[in-house]
């Protein structure tokens, strides 16, 4: 599963997250809004999920990643030595260096839309950033230094003030600043303790990283209103969770100063800065609200908030794209699979070699004439050519080679890896890591390699 399929996958998870905000408004903590858009956010970062699928033949654990693939040509003929390494179809292997040449179409255009988003954030961060730069550290006011006092932190702290801002604003994550504007009215000194409060809860909830985050999140899902619609909820909540530690910091009683303080900021004319936590003019009549209608979480919403929690952790570990189940095309591999290193040596080698010339002169439909051609024919028959099933044939036949070349080994299959190509979901490689040794010998290692290419998904 790509990119898009995962994309729209979550999409489901944040329309549910965005319902949540309207019908538990006031019920649930916007904290515990915040850890679930959290965890949206890190899942939408693993775009290309990594399964592993296991089944045993004869005993041994073959590991799959994505299993699914056929052949492009018949096998490079080597005999088999310790440590020998055998190139699976040469055709294959021509198909597999065409395969850096070549590049998705709908690659190019995810590279650009999100080449574009990206641009657009940078140039906003570095507008951002050279006004900021400029701000000078607040030395000589009585109130910021006994606030700054009363502080248990565990990272170097600077507050500034800048003539370019006209609302208080935090950057930075190692060494985060608190920017104050230089008009601010720093004689009143419990709504300077408000907004120094407000800033230092972004710092110390690490929302400047999770600002990044969401913009990064965003500019690989361009393509992705609902996650454009996030990236929105995500500024706001980010806000109100602050503000509601903050009333739990000053109690319930100073709620009306402090929303007043919120409204003062609010009418100042400031420019929206893309990157940093600030006092956002937009979302201020909803802030205000929930300021006003803040109490202290009963147990219904705890219960509430837990329970919603679990149902998104789930939901993000069991949708689509975690690979814990086999799709058609592995459950087709499996199949071929467990006939090739479950029945004896030399009746596969016959049985093959019977197919492979029968369906160089006959039609497809012609050739089932035992149970393996039975097996096959009903599991690709639906979805794919002849052409194809006669390369899959090709592909399978190469590897009963290593067989017929070996008389008097013991050959078992540790495990088969197999990689689907990030650039063609349609194209896959794979390494078969086998185990062999001659009458009770000692056992020697060797692996055969390749790669190969479905017609569809």
């Amino acid at each position: 599963m790509g990119i898009i399929q995962i994309s729209l996958s979550v999409s489901v998870l944040i329309l549910f997250i965005a319902v949540l905000r309207v019908l538990f408004i006031y019920k649930i903590s916007r904290n515990t809004i915040m850890l679930l858009w959290k965890l949206v956010m890190l899942r939408l970062l693993i775009p290309f999920p990594i399964p592993s699928v296991s089944f045993n033949f004869n005993g041994w654990n073959k590991n799959f990643d994505i299993a699914s693939m056929a052949a492009k040509g018949l096998a490079n003929k080597q005999i088999l030595n310790s440590n020998t390494v055998y190139q699976v179809g040469d055709v294959s292997n021509k198909f597999s260096e065409s395969v850096t040449q070549y590049i998705n179409p709908f690659l190019w255009i995810w590279i650009i839309g999100f080449g574009i988003s990206f641009i657009i954030f940078f140039k906003a961060y570095r507008k951002s950033y050279s006004f900021l730069r400029e701000s000078l550290p607040i030395i000589d006011d009585i109130t910021v230094s006994e606030w700054m006092g009363e502080q248990k932190l565990k990272r170097k702290v600077s507050v500034m003030v800048s003539d370019k801002i006209t609302t208080p604003i935090t950057f930075g994550i190692w060494k985060p600043k608190i920017v104050l504007p230089k008009n601010m009215n720093y004689q009143n000194q419990q709504q300077l303790k408000y907004v120094l409060s407000h800033e230092m809860v972004h710092i110390k909830k690490l929302d400047s990283f999770w600002k990044i985050i969401s913009i990064l999140v965003s500019c690989m899902h361009w393509f992705n209103p609902f996650v454009w619609l996030m990236y929105t909820f995500v500024n706001c909540d980010m806000e109100m969770a602050c503000d509601e530690k903050v009333i739990s910091i000053y109690g319930e009683s100073e709620k009306s100063d402090y929303a007043l303080t919120i409204l003062y900021l609010a009418e100042q004319k400031s420019a929206y800065t893309i990157l940093y936590n600030g006092f956002g003019k937009k979302p201020i009549k909803e802030r205000v609200r929930a300021i006003m209608r803040y109490r202290k979480k009963s147990i219904f919403g705890i219960s509430l908030s837990l329970a919603i929690i679990l149902v998104t952790v789930l939901f993000l570990m069991l949708f689509p794209g975690n690979g814990k189940s086999l799709n058609r095309n592995e459950e087709a591999i499996k199949t071929v699979l467990e006939q090739i290193f479950t029945c004896p040596n030399q009746e596969m080698i016959e049985v093959y070699n019977n197919m492979f010339s029968r369906i160089q002169t006959s039609p497809l439909e012609e050739n089932i004439n035992n149970e393996i051609d039975k097996k096959l024919y009903e599991i690709y028959q639906p979805y794919i050519s002849s052409k194809w099933y006669e390369s899959f044939v090709m592909y399978f036949y190469s590897y009963l080679y290593v067989y017929s070349t070996t008389d008097g080994y013991e050959i078992a299959v540790d495990h088969i890896d197999i990689k689907r190509s990030d650039t063609i979901p349609t194209n896959y490689s794979f390494m078969v890591y086998l185990n062999y040794s001659k009458e009770g010998g000692e056992k020697n290692h060797t692996k055969i390699e390749g790669s190969a290419q479905f017609l569809e998904e």
